[in-house]
């Protein structure tokens, strides 16, 4: 199994709420577990964080890969 985490910043309204919906139903029908984790920005900028060696939001990581990072997204997209 594939672990997919997401990050995002908070609050992140429509947005968040619409991929809160759609990830669980991706680790369904793949064998991928999901995790979103969302916090407000300056939370991913303190020292504590950058210590951890994880992708600031918006971010996407499968297994210990980061894929994307930095993009922000329009909630009109």
């Amino acid at each position: 199994m594939v672990k997919v985490r997401c990050f995002m910043n908070k609050p992140n309204g429509k947005l968040e709420s619409i991929f809160r919906k759609m990830m669980p139903r991706l680790g369904q029908k793949y064998e991928i577990e999901v995790e979103t984790i969302s916090k407000p920005k300056a939370e991913y900028l303190t020292d504590e964080y950058f210590e951890l060696d994880l992708p600031g939001a918006p971010a996407v990581m499968v297994g210990d890969e980061i894929v994307v990072e930095g993009s922000d997204v329009a909630e009109d997209n």
